[in-house]
């Protein structure tokens, strides 16, 4: 198959090898490329361990971000002069067919429309799999689910962004728009690469029959008011600034109100749910105001 697939990880080594040995298993003659953004575990010893010629593992001297280190595929990848690129966390599982079941729809949809640049599978929770994390669509004010009711599970739907891994990209779409913005370091760079690419007249497609097992935060629990995901609390530092930044750069003001309408909600959610409450709180304090003096790139080690 014409297809690189890309694996960053950080201080991944409970999972990374479960990760990389289902890429390797389901995927014979498959290339893999292991991006380590500087783990400070066990990570490099773990992928040292997983030995096979199809499997490359850059390790980076530092924590890049992983929209730098997705950039830095994608460069491999048109080095290659291959045709799609397969983005997986380190924590990501993927069903026996796939990546096959993701290329043949691509490639189909590509030969009716010519614009294709992403293929969705169905992500669920590992820990809960009856829980899909849906992809969604934009409305200009914010984000929707899009969850295929009524549609036949065999027809692929257009949608606007899903979570990067598991989603199968078309090199030369990527390539169109300059990558994946590496300002943002850590969340929001999948959306703001799909929104990019819609507005550049691309099209993003699910399809249902593909499957990944993915865990988004740290703890996940239920509660009376369904999954409770929790995220270490420096990531909503990331999460609250880059989505004010993108949601002010997609939708303008509008967007922006309804987001921070959104985001007083969480916080409450956090103090009714959460474990670090007031660090995660400090946070996305922290992301509000640096979204607002336009600042970018990693936070700071001694913030």
């Amino acid at each position: 198959m014409d297809v690189l697939i890309l694996i960053v990880s950080h201080n991944g080594a409970f999972t990374i090898a479960t990760t990389l040995n289902h890429c390797l298993k389901y995927n014979p003659s498959v290339p893999v490329l292991v991006i380590d953004n500087a783990s400070t575990d066990d990570t490099p010893a773990t992928l040292q361990s997983v030995i096979s010629p199809r499997v490359t593992i850059k390790n980076a001297h530092r924590n890049l971000g992983v929209g730098a280190a997705f950039n830095l595929c994608l460069d491999e990848a048109v080095r290659r002069q291959i045709s799609w690129l397969m983005i997986l966390d380190q924590d990501s599982l993927l069903s026996p067919q796939m990546l096959t079941r993701l290329i043949e729809t691509g490639e189909e949809l590509m030969a009716k429309t010519g614009s294709v640049a992403m293929v969705c599978p169905t992500v669920r929770s590992r820990k809960f799999p009856d829980i899909i994390h849906y992809p969604m669509n934009w409305t200009g004010r914010g984000f929707v689910a899009v969850t295929g009711e009524g549609k036949a599970l065999e027809e692929p739907i257009s949608v606007d962004t899903s979570i990067s891994s598991g989603s199968l990209y078309r090199v030369t779409a990527l390539n169109g728009i300059g990558g994946f913005n590496e300002g943002y370091f850590i969340d929001f760079v999948d959306h703001d690469c799909h929104l990019r690419l819609k507005q550049a007249g691309y099209t993003m497609w699910w399809e249902r029959r593909a499957e990944l097992r993915h865990d988004l935060g740290k703890i996940q629990r239920m509660t009376p008011e369904g999954l409770w995901i929790e995220h270490e609390p420096f990531r909503y530092y990331y999460m609250a600034r880059n989505m004010l930044n993108g949601y002010w750069r997609f939708g303008g003001l509008r967007a922006v109100l309804a987001l921070s309408v959104e985001i007083w909600r969480h916080m409450a959610r956090l103090r009714r749910y959460g474990t670090r409450s007031n660090a995660c709180n400090r946070f996305i304090r922290k992301g509000v105001m640096d979204a607002v003096l336009g600042k970018m790139g990693p936070l700071p080690a001694n913030n």
